[in-house]
């Protein structure tokens, strides 16, 4: 068997990495799994496994990545863009919502605490204080420089 140059690996690890993030992009973190990503890196499951022993090392590497994904949906010139802008992603895009529900268990508690308080509450404060916590959540994390997954 003919070994693997360095620059090889670095390639394969490469192709791991841009496949879990799309697949975390397109379908969301619950569809990560290394069988799905060796199927879309077209590489065998051995190779994503030589590279990552578990799914949260490669989470951890992709956590730059993903957080400024998140803050390219996001404006940060007010409190009020902020949440303005906040609420436009989460309505409106899947992609935000993919990523925001791949990072922590908490902040996907909080975005479907919407479903069971709308209806006996005000819908529109109900959605502004899960806005607001979660933002309050992402933007914590974020000034810590670091954003921990589930």
């Amino acid at each position: 068997m003919p070994r693997v140059t360095q620059a090889q690996a670095q390639k394969t690890r490469e192709k791991i990495i841009k496949s879990a993030y799309e697949i975390i992009i397109n379908q969301g973190g619950d569809k990560l799994t290394f069988s799905r990503i060796a199927a879309h890196a077209n590489i065998g499951k051995s190779g994503v496994t030589t590279h990552f022993k578990k799914k949260e090392d490669l989470l951890e590497e992709l956590a730059p990545f993903l957080e400024r994904r998140i803050a390219s949906h996001l404006s940060f010139n007010s409190i009020e863009e902020f949440y303005s802008s906040w609420k436009d992603a989460v309505d409106n895009s899947d992609e935000f919502l993919n990523i925001a529900m791949s990072i922590q268990n908490n902040y996907t508690s909080l975005v479907r605490l919407k479903r069971y308080f709308s209806h006996s509450e005000d819908p529109e404060k109900v959605s502004a204080i899960i806005y607001m916590a979660v933002g309050y959540a992402i933007t914590a994390l974020g000034s810590a420089k670091r954003l921990k997954f589930m």
